[in-house]
């Protein structure tokens, strides 16, 4: 979905608030899913050259347990500061300094902001770094593939390393 940016140009303040039904928000891999309808809240301000968007973006996501493989729900819920500026205005010679505090940067072109990449943006950036189902989730067999949380797989141990051997030893007295 595309916002148009030229009814700021009359008044100082644009509000939006959008849902995207289950299945609309094309997500462009498989990393997750919605479980839930995406709420997004948005408020645009321009300020010379520059648009200011201050929003928030609700949903639930469905991930895989990184050791397991099970499905799980993770709570959604980003608040951003973004700055944009118009990729119209640019040109070649332009150099765009940023300051620590301009992270929250990125471009518009054609007085349209894409409000898709902007929602799957902030939904990456909120994803946890590790998803797992629970803290003490055992994983995967490394041999045959079993989840450990729900049986014990049939497999042998594993064969030592001989160099090894001695420790093993050392810690069996």
């Amino acid at each position: 979905m595309f916002i148009d940016l030229t009814p700021l140009e009359k008044r100082p303040q644009l509000r939006i608030e959008y849902e995207y039904p289950l299945g609309t928000l094309a997500m462009g891999d498989n990393d997750f899913n919605l479980q839930q309808p995406c709420k997004v809240t948005l408020e645009l301000q321009r300020r010379g050259r520059e648009i200011h968007a201050q929003g928030q973006v609700l949903t639930e996501l469905a991930v895989l347990c990184d050791r397991c493989l099970s499905p799980i729900t993770v709570a959604m819920d980003s608040k951003f500061n973004l700055i944009y500026l118009s990729l119209d205005h640019l040109t070649g010679s332009d150099k765009v300094i940023l300051d620590r505090q301009d992270l929250d940067f990125s471009f518009y072109s054609n007085d349209c902001l894409d409000l898709d990449e902007l929602v799957h943006e902030q939904l990456r950036l909120e994803l946890p770094m590790s998803n797992l189902c629970r803290p003490d989730c055992l994983g995967l067999c490394q041999k045959c593939g079993q989840n450990l949380n729900t049986a014990h797989c049939q497999c042998e141990e594993q064969e030592i390393d001989p160099r090894w051997q001695a420790l093993r030893e050392l810690k069996n007295k």
